[in-house]
């Protein structure tokens, strides 16, 4: 079969190169349509003798697809930006009156989010008084979850404890996976004694069912903006999906600082601007 590989090509070939007359290059195309429909096995051995080049090209096309796919869904979100929800009797990491918001939707032994968590610090640190940040739950395992009702109870009596017990966890994210429940009872001595945490207490708010309905609600809030996995964001109303570096959210908080510009807001208009709202 592969004796008429060497005829294909000729065919392409002459279909390249055949002058201008529209009959002639017609002719050659149902000549080659002919054989590919007769011997269908060549285009899958032609495909396989150039599978790296062709595994290239679908790469390339994924990522230009998925490329499309996030600047119109960021055009979207900048015209109409999504509304999460804001509690303020939850932690909340810079001022409450902060003219941009972002939210995180985690996972305590997701990798990622570790990183991301960071990333965070560095971003409310970076820009202070313009960046108010909400920890939002979407937990992945059973472990996962205790981590996020710990979180939330913690809160309950301290929302600096409770970002204390965040940097914690993440820090110690290997150790919790080798040995899960000895490391959580070393991380909550070490809240008892830097910030007074009352063990008891924080014994019953686990048992509170504001504390489970909290980390559902979050969850179904990252369902409702499409997220699938963690980290994800809600940067200033538009969707960020995954551990990025810093300069990309602040890309994004500028975006949407130009975006209420021009609708004529006066608020959250300027990241950079020192003395501006």
């Amino acid at each position: 079969m592969r004796s008429l590989i060497p005829l294909v090509l000729f065919v392409l070939l002459a279909v390249s190169c055949a002058d201008a007359q529209k009959p002639n290059r017609e002719t050659l195309r149902e000549e080659l349509r002919a054989i590919l429909k007769e011997h269908p096995e060549l285009i899958l051995e032609v495909l396989r003798e150039q599978r790296i080049p062709l595994y290239e090209i679908v790469e390339q096309g994924a990522a230009a697809k998925q490329a499309a796919e996030d600047k119109r869904r960021m055009e979207a979100e900048l015209a109409n930006p999504l509304d999460p929800g804001l509690d303020p009797a939850r932690p909340v990491l810079g001022p409450l009156d902060a003219p941009f918001t972002v939210v995180e939707y985690s996972d305590f032994l997701c990798p990622y989010c570790g990183i991301a968590a960071e990333t965070m610090h560095e971003l409310v640190k970076k820009y202070p008084g313009k960046i108010r940040l909400q920890f939002k739950h979407f937990p992945r395992s059973e472990n996962g979850l205790t981590l996020a009702r710990v979180h939330e109870a913690v809160g309950m009596q301290d929302h600096a404890a409770a970002w204390a017990f965040h940097d914690e966890v993440f820090t110690k994210q290997e150790a919790l996976q080798r040995n899960f429940a000895p490391t959580l009872d070393a991380i909550l001595d070490g809240l008892a004694a830097s910030h007074s945490i009352d063990l008891e207490r924080l014994a019953a708010n686990l048992q509170n069912p504001d504390v489970l309905a909290r980390i559902e609600k979050d969850t179904a809030e990252a369902q409702k903006f499409g997220f699938r996995g963690t980290p994800s964001f809600v940067v200033g109303g538009v969707s960020v999906r995954g551990s990025w570096p810093l300069a990309k959210y602040e890309d994004v908080l500028k975006q949407v600082a130009a975006a209420r510009a021009a609708r004529g807001e006066t608020t959250g208009t300027c990241l950079d601007c020192p003395d501006s709202k």
